[in-house]
């Protein structure tokens, strides 16, 4: 990766520090919303920095929780086993899951990694 690059990525993420002490202004389930969002920002760009899968399947799966969050307030799923199922057919969780799969191809073709091996780094 280009020095520049890294500069930018670098600077990108001191920019969020501040953006996370906001978040406690924040009321009700929007602050939650709004942590998950800069989290898995943080994960990303982390992960542009240093490509290893782990911080790829944490940025992912604060993205997965922050959609799961939404379906559920949105909807109102009670607690129980059919609500789960219910929530995981949800067009929202389904946008979700379709956006990480294409993640997962396009860092697969970026790695070289065999597909297989891709596919070890379960999401959600």
């Amino acid at each position: 990766m280009p020095h520049a690059a890294r500069a930018e990525v670098k600077a990108m993420l001191t920019q969020l520090d501040p953006m996370m002490e906001l978040i406690f202004d924040i009321p009700g389930q929007a602050a939650a919303l709004c942590e998950d969002a800069i989290v898995a920002t943080i994960y990303a760009l982390q992960c542009f920095l240093d490509p290893t899968p782990q911080e790829a399947a944490w940025a992912a799966r604060r993205s997965y929780e922050a959609t799961d969050k939404l379906a559920i307030e949105a909807f109102g799923f009670p607690d129980s086993k059919d609500a789960e199922t219910r929530l995981l057919s949800h067009p929202l969780i389904q946008q979700e899951r379709a956006r990480q799969a294409a993640d997962l191809t396009l860092l697969q073709a970026a790695s070289g990694l065999a597909p297989e091996r891709c596919g070890q780094t379960q999401i959600c």
